[in-house]
């Protein structure tokens, strides 16, 4: 499929969606930098961890938001249904790990991410996104999981 085929989306749109994933990644980074430098005995050191498995479930429900449009523009039948059904999972999962124990809770988001991450893969070599938008999921899911090692390491 040409780009043509998914919509008009202009440059300047593209650049707003890079810059705003990234900007989404802060509280990642922040909240990880936190639970690395701050002593375990910090007062704060617990909320830290709760914010960042909060912040992981959240954007994984963000991310079946994703799903869910493109199945309602793209998919059809069967293949819409398992979309909108898959789709919803990662957030429902990453809920339950925001009462788990770290670093148990950031293991789950990170198989979570990882999941998303291989899924977005799949959708770009089958032609259900475009390259550019997955270039950019891989980017920022290569972040977050990033971050949620490293929080996983400094909390065990």
């Amino acid at each position: 499929m040409s780009e043509s085929d998914y919509g008009d989306i202009s440059d300047k749109s593209k650049c707003m969606a890079w810059l705003l994933s990234l900007c989404g990644t802060i509280p990642f980074i922040g909240l990880t930098i936190i639970l690395i430098i701050a002593p375990s005995g910090f007062s704060q050191f617990g909320l830290a961890g709760m914010a960042l498995a909060m912040y992981g479930a959240i954007i994984l429900s963000f991310t079946g938001g994703i799903r869910w449009g493109v199945a309602l523009t793209r998919a059809e039948g069967r293949s819409a249904t398992q979309v909108f059904a898959l789709s919803i999972l990662p957030a429902m999962i990453g809920w339950v790990a925001v009462f788990a124990n770290e670093p148990v809770s950031f293991i789950i988001l990170v198989v979570l991410f990882f999941a998303q991450g291989i899924w977005d893969y799949g959708a770009w070599c089958t032609d259900v996104m475009q390259e550019w938008f997955v270039k950019l999921r891989m980017l920022v899911t290569g972040i977050v999981m990033v971050s949620l090692l490293v929080a996983a390491i400094a909390t065990f």
